[in-house]
């Protein structure tokens, strides 16, 4: 077996275990978490994403819903990598992330685990399921800078 088709088992690997066991499944609704719920018509992803801030740093991320192995994977393995990141770094993370995933030039030792999901530009269709994290975390800061409690302009408790 080549050390290439090594690599993608065990990005395979990665993708199954964080699809399976997902250690960051539960939201925690607390006040400094900011949520942004995301699905598409067009397939089963349904998510609600949360971030929690204390000022510019990530202290917790987490999410909840249902989606196939990509986007669930994709969710989990980002929010394990951005937990007590500050927001510039999580920025600068999800920007090398869609470059990957866009074909474009990325810094591969920044993505950590997420590089597991360089191969998804092969299959075009699953590009969007990779995508729903950065989605979210684009959106999620944008409510933060515009002072938003949650995509639908309510606090985070009465969306319970």
């Amino acid at each position: 077996m080549t050390s290439s088709n090594k690599e993608n088992q065990y990005y395979r690997q990665l993708i199954i275990n964080h699809y399976s066991n997902p250690v960051n499944k539960g939201l925690l609704k607390t006040k400094n978490s900011l949520v942004f719920h995301h699905d598409h018509n067009s397939c089963v992803d349904d998510f609600y994403f949360e971030l929690t801030f204390d000022h510019d740093t990530i202290i917790n991320a987490r999410f909840e819903g249902i989606g196939c192995a990509i986007s669930t994977a994709a969710i989990d393995i980002f929010a394990t990598l951005i937990i007590n990141q500050t927001i510039k770094q999580v920025k600068n993370i999800n920007h090398h992330y869609q470059a990957m995933l866009q074909g474009q030039k990325y810094h591969e030792k920044s993505l950590q685990d997420l590089v597991a999901f360089k191969n998804v530009i092969k299959q075009p269709n699953r590009i969007k399921c990779a995508l729903i994290v950065a989605e979210a975390i684009n959106e999620i800061f944008l409510m933060q800078s515009k002072g938003i409690k949650d995509n639908k302009g309510k606090t985070n408790e009465s969306r319970y």
